[in-house]
């Protein structure tokens, strides 16, 4: 079996990205943020390290520059494939996984196919790895490259059925596990939410609202995962009245998601 190791810090997608993996018969080691990720490798050798970016204490980006350091030191000339998973799909993005040492990339929400194919694909050897021209941009898109999502034309489902069939696949405790997570986590998050609106802290709205887009979007909580991107996107731009014009949308969109979510996973 081979050694992978999953850098991840939201809980969610440890779940899904894990259980993924498990239907290929590959029970990932976990990190939950940089600095654990950088103390996996040098305990023991990896054949694929699946990179979260953002994460607190040590990004992504920043661990992987040291896995590769790591690696040059030891003269082994040994080089562990490393795909990150990225919220982004920008051309600069891209880039900016490639430069630190990462060999390909994926974008959240977590499409399963290409998440897996891409697995199988490096531990194989066989993966297309894309490389940074001089011009900055990459020699063409990576076979794994997922799409960022699209906001559909009509009403945003609270749970997209296909993706809760997709998880219940996983096995018998699958459901349960993933979404019960969700639902435990949310309440807080509301509350951490409201605090630093109510604070003005427009920074930490930011980094919860992109925890939340992330878990929400993998497990097809469509309206909340769309209304978190735009309000992470407002944060960022400090927009302090847009974030608070778009809260009461959220707010509610939180409580029907949690509504959703018990009803899902009612006995």
């Amino acid at each position: 079996m081979p050694n992978v190791l999953l850098v991840e810090d939201n809980p969610v997608n440890q779940k899904v990205a894990a259980g993924l993996l498990k239907q290929i018969g590959i029970l990932a080691d976990i990190a939950n943020d940089g600095l654990e990720g950088i103390q996996a490798f040098r305990r023991k050798p990896y054949d694929l390290i699946i990179m979260d970016c953002q994460m607190p204490r040590l990004d992504g980006w920043e661990c992987t520059r040291a896995v590769r350091k790591l690696e040059a030191s030891s003269g082994g000339g040994r080089r562990v494939p490393i795909v990150a998973l990225t919220a982004q799909a920008l051309p600069g993005d891209r880039e900016k996984c490639l430069s630190s040492g990462m060999d390909d990339y994926l974008t959240k929400p977590v499409d399963a196919d290409l998440f897996l194919k891409a697995v199988q694909a490096h531990l194989a050897g066989t993966a297309v790895v894309p490389s940074p021209t001089a011009t900055g941009a990459t020699t063409g898109p990576s076979a794994s490259v997922a799409t960022a999502p699209v906001a559909p034309a009509g009403p945003s489902p609270i749970l997209d059925p296909v993706v809760v069939a997709k998880i219940r696949s996983y096995g018998d405790d699958a459901l349960g596990d993933v979404y019960g997570t969700l639902k435990e986590e949310l309440p807080g998050r509301r509350n951490q939410m409201s605090n630093a609106l109510a604070l003005g802290d427009l920074k930490t709205l930011a980094t919860i609202a992109h925890a939340v887009k992330g878990g929400t979007g993998t497990l097809g909580c469509r309206d909340l995962h769309l209304r978190c991107a735009d309000l992470e996107r407002l944060a960022r731009s400090n927009d302090l009245a847009g974030c608070q014009a778009l809260w009461p949308g959220l707010d509610g969109s939180l409580t029907a998601t949690i509504a959703a979510l018990a009803a899902l996973l009612a006995p």
